[in-house]
């Protein structure tokens, strides 16, 4: 993950739930995403999954519809 994020800094990171944001520390990148996993999600937390703006910000980038 530390060399993705620094050999292509452009690269857009998703780090869903909290043992992937234990991995923050290796990533050099200017684009990450974080939020509680899909799985944790109720509406209660601001962190929600379904709160994060990674899915608006990528729209162009990834077809999230498959």
């Amino acid at each position: 993950m530390a060399y993705l994020s620094t050999q292509a800094p452009a690269l857009c990171w998703f780090l869903w739930g909290s043992e992937a944001a234990s991995s923050k520390p290796y990533f050099k990148a200017e684009r990450l995403f974080e939020c509680r996993h899909s799985m944790m999600c109720p509406e209660k937390y601001p962190d929600d999954f379904f709160n994060c703006s990674c899915f608006l910000e990528t729209m162009d980038e990834i077809n999230w519809m498959g």
